[in-house]
């Protein structure tokens, strides 16, 4: 039986995460996915965008920027607060839904674009049957951003592996113990999404050493869709 993750020390970590960093710029590669994808932003007026983990909200601004209607899904009650307070500070708008998504947006559908950031925080099970709700939240033709935790990443063997590859980290991992992960790479990600049913659109790989360089960073990403 693999080990299952406990969303309560998920809540925990990244509530406090997004209170203690509440960063005003979103993510580059974010950034350049809807550059690519999405850069008529009349014409993305009333499209539906969602991230899930929306954090303390600097993406969900980036979507409002970019015309969507965005709604945010997090975990924690205590980032969905911060994301609020956010968006607000700005004279945003969205709409927020606390809980793993897998609840949280349960009966929902017809999303345009999916922010996905962290899929691997999760069974290897779990992370397969989390795409396939996804999959099912999209509309046809709708797209998603997300990456996958490469097992080059610093910390990806400093824990206890399950049978399925899923790790629960140690305190050798420093602020990531206690945190369940699944590392995969470029191949095992994408075959992952197609058997979902999504058709691969681009896929990258980003490194980022950190700490003077002594800890290695590793995720490839994808922007993909549901097809039409």
């Amino acid at each position: 039986m693999s080990a299952q993750p406990d969303r309560t020390v998920t809540a925990r970590f990244w509530g406090a995460e997004a209170s203690r960093a509440i960063l005003s710029y979103p993510d580059e590669n974010i950034v350049r996915f809807l550059a690519a994808r999405f850069p008529d932003r009349a014409a993305n007026a009333g499209l539906r965008a969602a991230e899930l983990g929306c954090g303390n909200g600097r993406n969900l601004l980036l979507l409002s920027d970019y015309g969507f209607a965005p709604h945010g899904v997090d975990i924690s009650e205590g980032a969905i607060e911060t994301s609020r307070q956010v968006l607000g500070s700005a004279g945003r708008e969205a709409v927020f839904h606390t809980g793993a998504f897998q609840d949280a947006l349960a009966g929902e559908a017809g999303f345009d674009l999916i922010i996905w950031d962290s899929p691997y925080l999760d069974t290897r099970e779990g992370m397969e049957a989390s795409f396939a709700q996804v999959f099912s939240l999209l509309a046809p033709g709708g797209q998603i951003w997300t990456r996958f935790r490469h097992p080059d990443s610093w910390f990806a063997t400093l824990g206890k592996t399950a049978a399925d590859g899923s790790i629960l980290l140690d305190e050798r991992a420093a602020g990531y113990a206690g945190a369940l992960y699944i590392f995969v790479d470029g191949d095992e990600a994408e075959s992952l999404l197609v058997k979902t049913g999504l058709e691969v659109i681009n896929r990258e790989r980003v490194e980022l050493w950190k700490k003077r360089e002594t800890e290695r960073h590793v995720w490839n990403t994808f922007w993909a869709a549901r097809p039409a």
